[in-house]
């Protein structure tokens, strides 16, 4: 793909769509709304982003919901240390476990907040990663 026009506005728009999962999320919060949502949101937030970085990188990766696989692949990206969002995999588990009945256990209002947290620290991260003019 190179360093053309067409993946800048390919990066800029997943991280659009980053922003306004993260911002979904923060709405949610404050209305008291559902933590399950919230979660889920911010996962979805974590994952847009670090697939923007991906992309940024010409990385080919799997349709996937698992932010530590994500993750190592940006690992292995040049000058790229994922140590600062390490706690950002707990992500993983409001992709899909919490957006559908059954035993599961339900997520808090304090654990919706840290993933709000969570979230905040991966788009940022992957900010400092990406030039200005894709943001």
């Amino acid at each position: 793909m190179g360093d053309s026009e067409a993946k800048r506005l390919l990066v800029a728009e997943w991280m659009q769509h980053s922003s306004k999962d993260l911002e979904t999320a923060s709405k949610l919060l404050r209305v008291d709304g559902w933590p399950s949502a919230i979660a889920f949101h911010c996962q979805q937030a974590a994952e847009k982003a670090l697939k923007a970085l991906l992309i940024w990188h010409e990385v080919e990766f799997r349709k996937t919901h698992d932010l530590t696989e994500l993750m190592e692949a940006c690992q292995a990206l040049p000058n790229v240390d994922v140590s600062a969002i390490n706690d950002a995999d707990i992500l993983s588990a409001f992709a899909v476990e919490t957006r559908y009945p059954g035993p599961t256990v339900p997520v808090t209002r304090d654990e919706a907040e840290q993933a709000i947290a969570n979230a905040k620290q991966v788009i940022e991260w992957i900010q400092s990663y990406l030039p200005s003019d894709v943001l």
